[in-house]
């Protein structure tokens, strides 16, 4: 599959601070949720919003899609993915959830 998502720059600082949130509630993934940091770095910072959203997702939809995809932000939290195999992942299940036609930037 062609990416047709920007991958945007690795987040290291938010890496740390959320592997140390996540050390501090017992492995407990879905604490990776709180602040929305994940999700609004990609919608906002990486202007995932600009594709995603002229291809009919919202702010919501894409929150209850890595909701339901916190694993992945766990693996690459946790070291057992890289960053771009984070992005990769996530971009198939979002392309398998609701593909994406109009992939051209603005």
């Amino acid at each position: 599959m062609i990416s047709s998502l920007p991958v945007p720059p690795e987040p290291l600082e938010l890496k740390k601070m959320l592997k140390v949130t996540l050390a501090l509630n017992n492995n407990n993934i879905k604490i990776l949720l709180t602040g929305n940091r994940i999700p609004a770095y990609l919608w906002s910072n990486s202007r995932w919003k600009v594709f995603l959203s002229r291809n009919g997702w919202t702010w919501q939809e894409f929150l209850k899609f890595i909701s339901n995809n916190v694993d992945l932000i766990a693996e690459w939290i946790n070291g057992k993915s890289s960053w771009e195999d984070f992005i990769s992942k996530l971009e198939e299940k979002i392309y398998s959830y609701k593909p994406l036609r109009d992939t051209k930037i603005l």
